[in-house]
Order: C-alpha cells, then structure tokens, then sequence
C-alpha cells in the first residue's frame, strides 16, 4: 500500500514540474516576443 502511495506522490511530482517548467518557458517566450514588439515599433 505505502510503495503505491509513494508513487502517486513522485508521478504528482513529475507531473507539477513539467508544468512548471512548460509555463515558464511559454511565458518566457511571450516576453521576448513582446520585448521584440516592442523593440520593433521603438525602432
């Protein structure tokens, strides 16, 4: 029962870390987009 329980939790954890990640990088990418916007009108 416990050796179940501990993989839930790390597939939870897994699972929260590439959604992190995946939505860091996307607004990572949003930003530079803006800033090159941005950077394109300024010029």
């Amino acid at each position: 029962m416990t050796d179940m329980l501990n993989s839930i939790n790390i597939s939870f954890k897994t699972s929260a870390i590439v959604l992190i990640s995946g939505i860091s990088s996307v607004v990572l990418s949003v930003i530079v987009l803006l800033s090159v916007l941005s950077g394109g009108i300024a010029l």
